[in-house]
């Protein structure tokens, strides 16, 4: 049974390039099913009309039966539903003419009944088969109009022809309704398809571009991951909590821990910054990024503890990582071994320190034998040798200066104790005795030097050499970057127990662009440089300790072309807070 069912249900699909949801799919199968059903009915009844008294129908239904073959091989051959369905609608308007005037309903009534309107209407659709159904009806009017005025002779009274047409209407009506509602069926059907459509291409789209994004997405991952495992440098990512979610080789090496111990728990519970001076732990760098937003550095002088507890020196900074709205979400830390540079560096001062302390003897030496000859009791010079004389005291003099920069810077960068000797001094004889030593080059430039009256605000509690050293620097800086005849002014200016020396020249200044590394060791501004004025860059470098030493501030205002003005700070009391140390000496490292 069910492979009858099959077979025809293949039939009546035969020639279908529709699927289920176009309405033509029922149409085409009922076409099928009709054209079938009418073969056989068309060859029984024209056999038997045939063989009876009525031939010429006979011959007729098989005729019709044969036009019926005819459409079906149509479709199947060309696919022309349109032109079939136009076929077998006229086929039914003879059969209709044929039935009506020469009999034929006697047995078939009830097929002819329903088989006509659905014929139409499913073939043609509803519009169509409103046409085809009008013109059926007209038709049968017509002939009842013929055979009313005796034109002809129909095979059946007018009231079997009434209760045909209202039959056929009856079916008609309600072949109509199920036809429009499954028209609209369908319409929400092909709608909703389509909709499916739509939404399996956008899935589609979607699923091709997460594809996408997810092979680019994985192949950045891998050119991130060979740079990470490449850099020199040890790195670790941290997310918003500062747990560790990414480690580099490097960074295993240097800490000792391995990658499975670091990743997952916060970066201070294994990786611990020490400032190597004060031995706390310095997580400051990393605070900074994460509060600030901006790349921060390893402070000087930090080291990290490894896993064995050995100390290693490193050094480096600290990266935000941000999200589209520039909020800070994790961390970069990347820091390296400084172990070697840190040994060149003590090598590099050993030998500073050597070389000047082997340079200060003979210096020293030259120095006294210098004031011999200028003694005029012991050695009668001339006016030329002692030209001569004097330019060989001046370098011997900027040597002796230079050694004594870099010894103290020596004692600097080696971290030695740097002795402060606080007491009570007069700045304003301080002042005086640069002045005098300053005046061959305030003269030679013929610098208008503006000075302030001494006051009680001279009195200061600091170590009267370094400062002497700072002023020396400041007023013979002043003086050597002012043009000729130029304008240098001191003042001072008391704030709270503090005390604020300026100077102030009309000279080069500072490039703006330059002025953020003016107290760094070895620096000197281009047009220092082009100037061709003598210096080292270690001035200010020392200055700035010194001052730092004594719990004070230096800073400065420049600008090219015009001047510069530096201002330094100091207390006027003692601000010392040693209690194993006499209160006037104070040891800085």
């Amino acid at each position: 049974m069910k492979k009858f069912r099959k077979l025809i249900d293949n039939f009546l699909s035969s020639g279908l390039k529709f699927g289920p949801y176009n309405p033509m799919y029922n149409r085409i199968r009922l076409l099928n099913g009709a054209a079938l059903a009418g073969v056989i009915f068309l060859f029984i009844f024209g056999i038997i009309n045939i063989s009876g008294e009525k031939a010429v129908v006979g011959i007729i239904e098989l005729i019709i039966a044969i036009i019926l073959l005819f459409s079906m091989a149509i479709i199947r051959i060309t696919g022309k539903i349109t032109f079939t369905t136009a076929i077998l609608s006229i086929v039914l308007m003879l059969m209709t003419m044929l039935f009506v005037t020469g009999g034929g309903f006697a047995g078939t009534a009830v097929f002819w009944v329903f088989s006509f309107p659905g014929i139409l209407l499913f073939l043609n659709g509803v519009r169509g088969g409103l046409i085809w159904m009008i013109v059926l009806f007209v038709i049968i009017f017509v002939l009842g109009f013929l055979h009313d005025v005796n034109l002809i002779t129909l095979a059946y009274a007018t009231n079997i022809r009434i209760v045909f047409l209202i039959s056929l209407a009856f079916a008609s009506v309600f072949i109509f309704v199920y036809q429009k509602n499954q028209e609209k069926s369908y319409k929400i059907m092909n709608n909703q398809k389509k909709e499916l459509e739509k939404s399996a291409f956008a899935l589609r789209g979607a699923k091709d571009s997460l594809e996408k994004l997810y092979e680019i997405s994985e192949k950045q991952k891998s050119k991130l991951n060979i740079i990470l495992q490449s850099i020199g440098d040890g790195v670790f990512v941290l997310d918003q909590d500062k747990e560790i979610i990414l480690v580099n080789p490097i960074t295993t090496i240097i800490s000792g821990f391995s990658e499975n111990e670091l990743l997952g728990i916060k970066y201070d519970e294994k990786l611990k910054f020490l400032l190597e001076k004060e031995r706390t732990e310095n997580k400051g760098f990393i605070n900074k990024a994460y509060e600030t937003g901006e790349i921060s550095t390893i402070q000087k002088k930090t080291i990290l503890i490894r896993k064995d507890g050995t100390e290693v020196p490193v050094g480096d900074s600290a990266s935000p990582i941000k999200d589209r709205s520039g909020n800070t979400i994790g961390c970069v830390v990347v820091f390296r071994d400084l172990t070697h540079e840190r040994g060149i560096e003590k090598m590099k001062d050993e030998f500073i320190s050597l070389a000047s302390h082997q340079l200060k003897t003979p210096l020293a030496g030259s120095k006294y034998l210098l004031e011999l000859l200028f003694d005029t009791d012991i050695t009668k010079l001339t006016d030329e040798q002692k030209e001569f004389m004097q330019g060989i005291d001046k370098t011997n003099k900027n040597m002796i200066e230079m050694v004594e920069d870099l010894l103290n810077v020596s004692r600097i960068e080696a971290g030695r104790k740097f002795l402060i000797n606080r007491k009570p001094v007069d700045l304003c004889s301080i002042i005086n005795e640069v002045i005098k030593e300053q005046d061959p080059l305030i003269s030679k430039k013929k610098i208008n030097l503006i000075l302030p009256e001494h006051s009680n605000l001279c009195d200061l509690f600091v170590d009267p050499d370094k400062i002497k050293h700072v002023f020396n620097n400041l007023i013979s800086n002043a003086a050597k970057y002012s043009n000729q005849g130029g304008t240098v002014e001191l003042k001072y200016e008391k704030k709270g127990d503090r005390l604020v020396i300026s100077v102030r020249d009309e000279g080069l200044g500072i490039p703006k662009d330059q002025q953020d590394k003016i107290f760094s060791k070895l620096f000197r501004a281009n047009n220092a440089i082009s100037s061709e004025i003598e210096g080292t860059g270690l001035g200010l470098y020392i200055v700035k300790y010194i001052i730092d030493s004594h719990k004070g501030k230096i800073w400065f205002e420049s600008e090219e072309g015009k001047g510069t003005t530096f201002f330094v700070e100091l207390p006027i009391k003692d601000t010392s807070t040693s209690e194993n140390k006499p209160k006037n000496k104070v040891e800085v490292s």
